[in-house]
This record gives structure tokens, sequence and C-alpha cells, in this order.
């Protein structure tokens, strides 16, 4: 009797690492199939910038004014939050 219930516990515990696998698996899957078109959608945004760029060269004189103006906006954001903070 003693040699069925170990038995039986054996095969439980399999069972439930199986199940486990499975779950884990299917997850896994899921998340891959998300990062796969979030990639494809990152590089074909990266190409659209790429060919605006290239049609347009004069949009390159234009990345110190916005990098002034993103700096600007953080820095604003940084003093309100401070006094919201205090």
């Amino acid at each position: 009797m003693h040699r069925k219930i170990i038995h039986f516990i054996k095969r439980l515990d399999h069972f439930i690492l199986t199940i486990s696998l499975i779950k884990w698996l299917f997850l896994s899957s899921i998340v891959g199939v998300i990062m796969g078109v979030l990639s494809a959608l990152f590089l074909k945004s990266l190409k659209y910038a790429t060919d605006l760029r290239e049609a347009n060269a004069w949009l390159l004189f234009l990345l110190p004014v916005a990098g002034a103006t993103v700096s600007f906006c953080i820095v604003n954001t940084v003093k309100i939050l401070q006094r919201e903070i205090t």
C-alpha cells in the first residue's frame, strides 16, 4: 500500500511538472510573437525615418533645435514635478 501511494505521488508530480512546462511554453510563445511583431514595427519605422532623412537632407540641420526643445521640456517638467513633491 505504501509503495502505491509513493508511486501515485511521483506520477502526480510528473503531471504537475508537465502542465507547468506546457504553461511556460505557451506564455513564452506569446511573448515571442509579441516581441517579433514589435521588432518588425521598429524596423519598418527605422526604414521610414531613414528614407525620410535621405529624401530631405535639410532635416539634419533641425536636429540641434529638436534636441534643445526636448531638453527644455524635460528641465521644465522636472522643475514642476519637484515643486509638486515638496
